[in-house]
C-alpha cells in the first residue's frame, strides 16, 4: 500500500510501495504529474476549492516522500487556505 498511508492517494501511489528505488521514483513522478494536472483542471472550475485542497494534500505527501520539503510545506499551506474558504 501507500508508504505514507493516505487513503486518497493510495490508488495512484500504491505501486510506489513495490521493491526498487528506481521504480518507486518513477511511480512518484507519475503521481506528482497526475495530481498536478488534476489541480490545474480544478483551478479552472469555480466551486472546486475542496478538490483543489485534496490535490494539494496529495502533492504534499508525494513531495515529502521525494525530499522536496519546502514545496510540500507550500502545498500544505495552500491547502489550508482553500479549506478555510
Amino acid at each position: 500500500g501507500c508508504s505514507w498511508g493516505c487513503a486518497r492517494c493510495r490508488p495512484v501511489c500504491a505501486p510506489a510501495a513495490a521493491p526498487g528505488a528506481a521504480e518507486r521514483a518513477g511511480q512518484h513522478t507519475k503521481a506528482l504529474t497526475a495530481f498536478q494536472q488534476a489541480l490545474d483542471l480544478y483551478r479552472q472550475v469555480d466551486g472546486t476549492q475542496r478538490d483543489q485542497a485534496g490535490c494539494l494534500e496529495n502533492l504534499r505527501h508525494i513531495l515529502r516522500a521525494i525530499g522536496r520539503y519546502e514545496e510540500a510545506h507550500a502545498a500544505y499551506q495552500e491547502a489550508l487556505e482553500l479549506y478555510r474558504e
